[in-house]
């Protein structure tokens, strides 16, 4: 297994997240405990999508990525539609939030850990995890310089998944 899809799963991973984050921010009037949520239901749909990844031996990886592009793209519509069932300063009960969050990020971070957990039965060790930190860093690292441009989360999440 090439090291650049290594490399390219954890630069998209941790710059969708971010968009997610920022997107949920927006929608909650960013606290505290929608970070803490944001990113439990990530890690618990990643860890999830990861196990069954390594069980499983379909689908092919092309697909899981074609999957995994797609369930961002649902995701962050749906995260985006959602400001239209609320109005503009209305509170959100916190009981809603987990909901809203499950609904709109679980596919995206449920097949991003497939994808990971994928190749990690193809490639094992250090360097498997180098080289997704890597791509983490630099996933983040682009998103920092779109973020100090003022550029949009669309454009963002065009840029990353392009």
């Amino acid at each position: 297994m090439s090291k650049y899809l290594v490399l390219v799963t954890g630069f998209s991973s941790a710059a969708i997240q971010v968009i997610f984050l920022r997107e949920y921010l927006t929608i909650f009037s960013g606290n505290e405990l929608t970070i803490g949520m944001v990113f439990a239901l990530w890690l618990l749909f990643s860890a999830i999508g990861s196990r069954v990844g390594k069980s499983v031996s379909w689908p092919p990886l092309k697909t899981l990525n074609l999957l995994y592009v797609i369930s961002v793209l649902i995701g962050f519509s749906l995260a985006r539609a959602t400001r239209l069932f609320f109005l503009p300063g209305e509170m959100i009960s916190p009981w809603i939030i987990p909901l809203i969050i499950g609904i709109t990020q679980s596919d995206a971070a449920f097949f991003g850990g497939l994808v990971y957990g994928k190749i990690a039965t193809q490639q094992t060790g250090q360097s498997l995890y180098r080289f997704e930190n890597l791509g983490s860093l630099f996933g983040l690292i682009a998103i920092t310089i779109g973020i100090l441009l003022q550029c949009p989360n669309g454009i963002l999440l065009g840029m990353v998944l392009s």
